[in-house]
């Protein structure tokens, strides 16, 4: 751990510092159980229990700006990141997994109250959740749509016992909201709509038994990548450089490891589609807005229109979402351990367009045909519903996701498990073809978006969330608002070691 040299540059200064150690903390009140904690020259607050609440009476905060941004020290005490806990806990503590770190709420956990709110929410993904305006409906205080979106980061995890200076910029004109750790950006939820903003209250406060809460300081402008990163090599009293090398080659790498498509003989070809035939289109079943795809010359075309009506709720979406989005199912099962390739092409700036495999019942029976088939488009049925399957995020451009760079996204469900997450080293660019490619190995997986590497995970399945998943159908995504071109599609599968023939068929 070394102290990085500051920049030559001169560091903005701060409208106001709050939370000081260096004054013995004269500038909050405390009300309930307290203890400060030092690490690595640095001390913060840590709240003892879920009652106690700290608060800045005057902190002179600039949030009711047009502009401005503010850099906030934490210390997790453990390990903290998403993951999937049993539903039957909210019967017994409803907000438990809500953790603030800011807010203008003395009621630190009724968000649903609040104008303004950071904290940590470790549900699924997006683990830090800022919103700057205020919603009735304590569930619709996570909607990452809409004019009253919630912002944060797709993937994060914050390491024990270690300094992280939280840092916030934001410009309500054009909706652009910046999240860093340690000088290194998070996301940048630029909005393709404009934002609501409720005005915060004068007094913030905090106070979470998970973390202790340091200095907070607020500027009176939206800083650049630059001002953030040289504002934490000037503060930190002492620096994780294998901590910051993570940060860096998840959110913002340089280059990426170059992707082999290297599958043997083992994988047979079981599926070879070019998607320029209409005869091609009879594979699937589709499910949603039937009218999104047209087979053309240069691909399968899938346009899904702007909802007039715009999804909030992101849980439950309204029934004009549910229609404007598209699934298309392959009627063929592919049983072993698959492989696929496919072509993209992004003809719009918004939208967002997946791939399920192994898509099946949750007993790994075939859903399209033990049920009724089901009609609509809503993301519901990828993550919230009893099908079985993996799904791949590969190109994003949607309300609250990042802009500036490509991201991908690999999730397990319904367990609601993150399984990857990457940010490429540039934004792809539109109206060009690009490559996805899949390749499962056993437990292993590992994915690539031309020669980049996005993801290589290995299963575990003693953590959860189950075995690994070897049979189902294929399926193609569109959510709202996208336009995309898909061609040559090719699935492979290394069938399973067992041999099977059937007896009997479904009536």
């Amino acid at each position: 751990m070394n102290k990085t040299r500051p920049s030559s540059h001169p560091l903005p200064k701060p409208l106001k510092r709050s939370l000081r150690a260096e004054s013995n903390w004269s500038d909050v009140q405390i009300t309930g159980p307290v203890r400060e904690i030092e690490l690595h020259g640095r001390r913060g607050l840590n709240a003892l229990s879920k009652k106690t609440v700290i608060t800045l009476p005057d902190p002179k905060h600039t949030l009711n700006r047009t502009c401005g941004a503010l850099t906030f020290w934490v210390l997790p005490l453990e390990d903290y990141g998403y993951f999937f806990e049993p539903p039957h806990l909210t019967k017994h503590e409803p907000d438990y997994g809500i953790h603030p770190l800011l807010t203008d709420h003395p009621e630190l956990r009724q968000v649903q109250d609040a104008n303004f709110f950071l904290v940590g929410r470790n549900f699924w993904f997006r683990p830090i959740i800022f919103k700057f305006s205020r919603t009735d409906l304590d569930d619709e205080c996570w909607n990452c749509h809409g004019q009253r979106a919630a912002h944060g980061p797709d993937d994060f995890h914050f390491r024990p016992e270690c300094w992280y200076q939280i840092g916030l910029s934001w410009n309500h004109e054009s909706a652009t909201y910046c999240l860093y750790a340690n000088g290194i950006r998070l996301t940048d939820g630029v909005e393709h709509v404009p934002q609501f903003v409720d005005p915060a209250s004068q007094s913030l406060h905090t106070g979470c038994p998970l973390f202790a809460m340091g200095e907070l300081a607020f500027y009176e402008e939206d800083l650049t990548d630059r001002q953030f990163k040289e504002i934490y090599a000037a503060e930190a009293t002492q620096i994780d450089e294998d901590l910051l090398r993570e940060l860096k080659n998840t959110y913002e790498p340089d280059s990426l490891e170059k992707f082999v498509w290297d599958i043997d003989d083992s994988y047979r070809k079981e599926l070879d589609l070019s998607l320029t035939e209409q005869a091609h289109l009879d594979h699937f079943y589709i499910q949603g807005d039937t009218k999104a795809p047209k087979v053309t010359e240069a691909g399968l075309l899938v346009e899904t229109p702007v909802p007039t009506d715009p999804p909030y709720h992101f849980f439950n979406e309204p029934e004009q979402a549910a229609t404007s989005q598209v699934f298309l199912h392959t009627w063929q099962t592919f049983e072993g351990e698959i492989a696929f390739e496919l072509d993209f092409m992004s003809l719009k700036a918004e939208g967002l367009g997946f791939v399920m495999i192994h898509s099946s019942g949750m007993q790994r029976e075939d859903y399209m045909k033990d049920y009724p088939l089901r009609t609509t488009g809503a993301m519901d049925m990828a993550f919230g519903e009893n099908v079985r399957n993996y799904h791949w995020e590969f190109t994003r451009d949607m309300d609250g996701i990042r802009k500036d760079r490509t991201t991908s996204l690999f999730f397990k469900n319904p367990r609601l498990c993150a399984r990857a997450y990457q940010v490429l080293p540039e934004w792809l660019p539109l109206n060009t073809w690009h490559k996805l490619r899949l390749i499962q190995d056993g437990r292993r997986f590992r994915g690539g978006i031309n020669n980049y590497t996005v993801f290589d995970f290995t299963e575990d399945p003693r953590d959860r969330s189950g075995g690994t998943y070897t049979f189902g159908h294929f399926s193609l995504r569109a959510m709202f608002k996208s336009k995309f071109l898909w061609r040559n599609l090719r699935i492979y599968v290394r069938p399973p070691a067992f041999k099977s023939k059937r007896i009997s068929e479904f009536e």
